[in-house]
Parts: C-alpha cells; sequence; structure tokens
C-alpha cells in the first residue's frame, strides 16, 4: 500500500505513519459495509505458448489456495485447508468429522520442540512459516480474514439449525 501524502495538508495534523511501527491490521469492505463473503482467487495463465491466456477463479477454500498464495510456506505443494480436509485419529467422532481452518493455521503455526539436542539443551525444529517476516504477519491477516468470512457464510446459511428467528425479540429492544 502506498499512502501518498497531499502537500497542501498540515504535516502535524496528517502524519504519515512511521516506518519503524511494528502494527498490523486487515481492513475488508464489502457491500453495505458487510465483509465480502465469497473470498475468490483469481490465477493467470502465463503460459507463453497458449495465445488465449485464461484467467482462472478458486475458491478460498479450495487446498490450493494457500500453497498457490504462499509458495515459499508450502515449499514441496502440501496442500492447505480445505472444507473437506478430515479430522485424524481419536479426534473424530460422530459430530465433527472435519477440520476446521482455525485448527488448521493453530497446526500451521505450532512450535514443536524436539526434546534435548546433543549439548543439553531444549531444542525446537526450524520453522519456515516463523522466519517469514512480514509474509508471516501477511498469511496470519489473510487466514483471520479467511475465518471470519467462513464464520459468516456458516452464521448466514444456517439460520434454521442456529435458531435465529428466537433472536428477534432481543433485535426489537
Amino acid at each position: 500500500m502506498h499512502i501518498i501524502a497531499d502537500p497542501n495538508n498540515d504535516p502535524r495534523r496528517y502524519n504519515q505513519p512511521a516506518a519503524h511501527v511494528n502494527e498490523v491490521a486487515v481492513v475488508f469492505v464489502g457491500e453495505d459495509g458487510l465483509p465480502p463473503g465469497n473470498l475468490d482467487l483469481v490465477i493467470y495463465d502465463s503460459n507463453p505458448v497458449d495465445p488465449n491466456h485464461r484467467m482462472q477463479s478458486i475458491s478460498a477454500g479450495s487446498s490450493h489456495a494457500d500453497p498457490m498464495l504462499y509458495p515459499l510456506f508450502f515449499p514441496y505443494g502440501e496442500t492447505g485447508w480445505h472444507y473437506n480436509l478430515l479430522q485424524e485419529g481419536n479426534r473424530r467422532n460422530a459430530v465433527r468429522v472435519r477440520n476446521t481452518i482455525r485448527e488448521f493455521v493453530c497446526y500451521r503455526l505450532a512450535i514443536r520442540y524436539t526434546g534435548t539436542n546433543s549439548n543439553g539443551n531444549e531444542g525446537h525444529t526450524f520453522s519456515l512459516i516463523h522466519a517469514g517476516g512480514f509474509l508471516l504477519q501477511q498469511y496470519t491477516c489473510d487466514q483471520y480474514v479467511r475465518m471470519e468470512a467462513n464464520n459468516l457464510r456458516y452464521t448466514r446459511d444456517n439460520q434454521r439449525a442456529l435458531f435465529a428467528d428466537a433472536y428477534q425479540g432481543l433485535v426489537d429492544h
């Protein structure tokens, strides 16, 4: 993002952000001030042989979305989170069969300790994602937006299961 200052504005009142500030923000706006409901990624096919360079749209819930957006964090082409990512082992039960995006991101961001190393110090494995710097901040913000959009989509699509009609009295007061 580039901030272009108007030279006519008072610089004491309209300060530009300082470069040394380490803050991260997410701003997303949709129609009527609502957050966007459908997050799609557009991929441009750059095949020089094909004269019909095509654009393809991929859902943010696709298993290919994370590896295509963050190839440095998925260097071996591992799949990212998708809607049908199943629970593993004893975590799976009759009610919860799939992993949520929150669980997937927590797993990816976890620091894993390997016990003690040869010097007797407690060590951990190298985490490529934690070495990402500003890319880690971008990844975290994008995943947060995906989580919120997914939660809002669930709330919108499951009004009957959530008994939203029972909340009508709360809205009236």
